[in-house]
């Protein structure tokens, strides 16, 4: 028996969102604590959040979680920037606006999944700012 097909792991397996969603809406949070009785009621909750987000981009819903300074027009380009791979930070970047931002648009339209900048440009980006940083502060000494 491998360690992923043990039977803790076959029966205690992460509940998927939006069948937590489902049961939650169609029969409560009571019910669907006794289906997961493994899942503490908070990370039960949290899941059925991103569950009913999910449903909601699946029917064309957004339901916006705040007031923002943005447009809808704008927050469907920053998801097209993410999208296109240039990753939270580089898209928080182009439009001006942080990145938490960017998360939270890319949520409530149930996107859980999304490209992120691969390791070595992160490294390459960070050398050279650092080498600009370090040639700034050089010329402002002599």
């Amino acid at each position: 028996m491998t360690a992923s097909s043990t039977p803790d792991n076959l029966v205690y397996q992460k509940p998927d969102p939006v069948k937590v969603a489902q049961i939650t809406a169609s029969h409560g949070a009571d019910a669907a604590q006794a289906r997961w009785h493994w899942v503490p009621a908070a990370s039960l909750h949290y899941i059925a959040a991103e569950g009913r987000r999910i449903l909601n981009a699946r029917a064309g819903v957004i339901i916006r979680t705040r007031k923002r300074s943005i447009t809808v027009a704008q927050e469907d380009a920053l998801v097209a920037t993410v999208m296109a791979g240039g990753g939270t930070s580089q898209a928080a970047l182009q439009y001006g606006v942080s990145e938490m931002l960017v998360r939270s648009v890319l949520q409530e339209r149930g996107i859980t999944e999304w490209p992120r900048v691969s390791y070595v440009e992160r490294a390459l980006a960070s050398h050279t700012t650092r080498r600009a940083r370090l040639a700034l502060l050089q010329d402002g000494r002599q």
